[in-house]
């Protein structure tokens, strides 16, 4: 077990230095507050808005498998390229600027399109902002279900 010990200047002190041991941190080990699939808190999430989550997660990676058969597999790849195949693939045409970068630097820098299409789709499905854009898309969808359900009752 790894305990990560930092030194700290006392402000109120004439130099002395003080000790503060920060608890271990097990990466990779999710919290019961932590879905596996990343490492966003969902302990405040309904079961409809994990549900949601789940669906756009799902959407996403079958989007990651159809943009790797629409990619070259050999020799040197664009970022134009990438771009241009991403807005052709339905769920992925919708991604916001950050992780189209995100994603598209990815494939180049790791060469993610001359790996196994397993590996291509796990290796973008865990990227940061890729994986904040899922929570993301999931709750403003089950904002949108709610919404229509009030709707719904106002209308009745």
């Amino acid at each position: 077990m790894n305990t990560e010990v930092e030194k700290n200047p006392r402000p109120e002190s004439t130099g002395e230095q003080s000790e503060v041991v920060q608890p271990p941190v097990d990466a990779g080990q999710p919290t019961p507050d932590v879905s596996r699939e990343s490492a966003i808190p969902t302990a405040e999430l309904s079961a409809q808005e994990k549900q949601d989550i789940g669906g756009i997660r799902e959407q996403t990676r079958a989007g990651f498998g159809a943009l790797y058969e629409i990619l070259p597999h050999d020799g040197k790849i664009e970022e134009d390229q990438v771009t241009r195949a991403m807005k052709t693939v339905e769920s992925l045409a919708n991604l916001t600027p950050v992780p189209r970068h995100e994603v598209t630097a990815a494939i180049i820098r790791l060469e993610l399109y001359q790996k196994p299409k397993e590996e291509f789709i796990n290796e973008l499905a865990k990227l940061p902002m890729v994986d904040l854009w899922i929570h993301m898309q999931g709750l403003n969808r089950a904002g949108d279900r709610r919404l229509e359900e009030t709707q719904r009752g106002i209308a009745a």
